[in-house]
């Protein structure tokens, strides 16, 4: 998982969200990840107990789809943006169609899916503070930001 994750995250941000990088995204982040392959990793070293092979369907769906609606999602809006059409305009297409914060939502499925292949219970803390985050943090200032620079298409979105 943490291989495939980690590649995940240069092709995001090298190719389909290439952008300076915030004071968070260079401070907090970095922490954040390193702390959740810490505590993925840690039941690892420690458990005795053989991962059960009926867990590992559901976990791998859920990180592969997971995967899936983040990383497709961007994909759709990058070749989106970069048709000349669509300069100034507000994505609204794809798999965001189904949901204004679908990458989100994504990553959320994916590291439940990661926590869920561990043998411990309490690495339900990364979905669930990841999620807490994404609601009363990240989307509020989001959707601010692009009520601002989009105006009535965007309020249009929130349909």
């Amino acid at each position: 998982y943490g291989v495939v994750y980690i590649f995940r995250l240069l092709f995001m941000s090298h190719y389909l969200l290439p952008r300076e990088l915030s004071i968070e995204e260079i401070t907090v982040v970095p922490l954040w990840i390193s702390s959740i392959l810490r505590s993925f990793a840690f039941p690892s070293r420690t458990s005795t107990a053989a991962f059960p092979l009926s867990l590992l369907v559901p976990s791998l769906f859920l990180y592969l789809f997971g995967s899936y609606l983040n990383t497709y999602s961007e994909l759709q809006r990058k070749r989106w943006k970069s048709l000349p059409s669509s300069t100034g305009r507000c994505y609204t297409l794809g798999l965001f169609s189904f949901s204004r914060n679908i990458n989100y939502l994504g990553d959320v499925l994916l590291f439940g899916g990661w926590a869920f292949a561990t043998p411990v219970w309490w690495n339900v803390w990364v979905p669930l503070v990841m999620g807490l985050s994404f609601h009363f943090h990240h989307i509020g200032d989001k959707e601010k930001y692009l009520a601002e620079r989009y105006g009535e298409e965007w309020e249009e979105y929130c349909k």
